[in-house]
């Protein structure tokens, strides 16, 4: 949004208008890209763990 306001403003397409607009977007996906990896990390190791669960009461009920 600030990249197209400082076009609006600046009045011609120029990076000195744009530059400071872009910038914080790609800071803040940077972030966010930082911040989901122990998101995925944490999912992976539920998931596992999980599946080892219900693999040890799979083997119980098949051994009744």
């Amino acid at each position: 949004m600030d990249a197209f306001h400082g076009l609006g403003t600046a009045g011609a397409a120029t990076l000195r208008a744009v530059a400071p607009g872009i910038s914080e977007a790609l800071i803040t996906t940077a972030a966010v890209v930082c911040g989901h990896f122990p998101a995925v990390i944490a999912y992976n190791q539920f998931t596992a763990r999980n599946q080892s669960v219900c693999g040890g009461i799979d083997d119980f009920c098949a051994s009744c």
